[in-house]
């Protein structure tokens, strides 16, 4: 079975919590999408979205390639990506990261700068998600999320401007779950088709304006 949400070149293709659009690897290549160089910003400021690691520290969109690798190091038993195109985007779009029986990693890089970044774990226990969850809140300063279930698969998620923050949880065998954090820039989601049938609600972190 295949873990991820869309195609990081030839290693990395599925669908995203199984609620998302997939990229068919064996139909044609899909249009480029020219416009993505055009709408995705230079992030010369970080944003506020952040993807939380181990030890503390965090991935956000702006960041290198060097400081994801690094914040998520790749296991012992895990593989590299061998092909970092990307179907769909321009040539000055690419992708990178690894995966393991457990748990993965892929960032999309443009102008060397991360303009998304996924990480998905396997088999995760609900109180263990529950954790997940908190930290994602206060690794990002927030206190609610926007959430809804499509298909079999359950998203929390928030909207910072131009930039999204999504988690997706899938129910697996033995009360376990497959779990997906993902911080992405609102069109690289878009052309990805991650939550497109969505809306996406901006709000202010930690006020009551949107209970979800």
């Amino acid at each position: 079975m295949k873990h991820w949400a869309f195609v990081f070149g030839l290693a990395v293709v599925g669908v995203f919590a199984s609620g998302c659009s997939q990229i068919d690897s064996s139909s044609d290549t899909p249009n480029v999408n020219k416009s993505l160089s055009i709408l995705v910003p230079e992030y010369t400021e970080l944003s506020k979205v952040r993807l939380p690691g181990d030890s503390r520290r965090f991935v956000s969109l702006g960041d290198t390639e060097e400081k994801a690798l690094s914040v998520f190091t790749r296991s012992s038993r895990g593989f590299d990506f061998t092909d970092n195109t990307i179907p769909g985007f321009p040539a000055d779009f690419k992708s990178k990261g690894w995966e393991s029986s457990t748990k993965g990693l892929g960032v999309i890089l443009h102008d060397e700068k991360v303009v998304l970044a996924m990480v998905q774990y396997e088999a995760i226990e609900a109180d263990d998600f529950a954790n997940i969850l908190e930290n994602v809140k206060s690794v990002n300063g927030i206190d609610r999320f926007q959430s809804v279930t499509q298909d079999k698969a359950e998203y929390w998620f928030v909207k910072m401007g131009l930039d999204v923050l999504v988690v997706s949880r899938v129910a697996g065998s033995k009360k376990r779950y497959q779990v997906t954090l993902t911080i992405g820039n609102e069109h690289i989601l878009d052309a990805l088709g991650i939550l497109k049938d969505v809306k996406k609600t901006d709000i202010r972190p930690n006020t009551d304006k949107h209970a979800f």
